[in-house]
């Protein structure tokens, strides 16, 4: 509120409009916040879900919050309710290289991840999912991404099946590139080894080896006709 009175004689005035007008807000008892762990936004969207409709109609809510880095729960959770950057919730934990039990050329750091937003398939074709196809655009593939070196682009194995649809499958490899290790080479993709080897693995390799691959204490290895 702006005020545009003598200085002197009306300064108190000045200082207690603020006041009397937050005086006229009705009072809020409580504040409840509803918090789903892991929810994708574009899940809120697409999703029918009338109650919580009716909540974000009524209430306030954001579709665009980002998480802190790295995405672990609590100083996620954390820092969402306080408006802090590092809110001072320390359950991350780092992880030296030189400690992997799997050995560091049998650890896989990064792999491939090509077309996103647009969602393809196994036979490189754009899938249809929600009863659209996922072009990027109008229906992107899971939580948008895609752009070179989003730190929120990181993608989570899962699973899919060779039409695309992500976890209805055991695929891992090129079936689609909705946030699952895919490229548009012939026969697999390209991982990141911890050791900064570069390997192209297998579409036909074991999903179990390629699920220890991206543990650190497994001690795993990866057989020659795998990669």
């Amino acid at each position: 509120m702006l005020c545009s009175l003598p200085l002197l004689p009306f300064l108190l005035e000045c200082v207690l409009a603020p006041a009397r007008v937050l005086a006229q807000v009705p009072r809020v008892e409580h504040v409840v916040i509803v918090g789903v762990d892991g929810l994708s936004p574009d899940g809120v969207r697409k999703a029918k879900t009338p109650n919580l409709g009716r909540m974000m109609k009524e209430g306030a809510y954001t579709l665009h919050a980002r998480g802190v880095m790295s995405t672990v729960s609590s100083p996620n959770w954390a820092s969402m309710i306080s408006g802090l950057e590092d809110a001072g919730i320390a359950d991350r934990t780092v992880v030296l290289v030189t400690s992997d039990h799997g050995g560091v050329s049998n650890t896989v750091m990064i792999g491939e991840d090509a077309g996103r937003p647009v969602g393809y398939n196994h036979n490189r074709q754009i899938y249809v999912q929600y009863g659209a196809p996922v072009d990027g655009v109008l229906n992107p593939t899971d939580g948008g991404g895609g752009a070179w070196a989003d730190p929120f682009t990181y993608a989570h194995l899962k699973g899919a099946t060779a039409d695309g649809i992500r976890g209805d499958g055991i695929c891992l490899i090129n079936c689609t590139s909705n946030n699952e290790v895919y490229s548009f080479h012939p026969g697999g993709a390209n991982m990141l080894f911890a050791d900064g080897s570069v390997h192209f693995i297998k579409e036909s390799a074991n999903p179990l080896t390629i699920v220890a691959l991206i543990t650190r204490a497994g001690g795993e290895i990866i057989s020659a006709d795998q990669s």
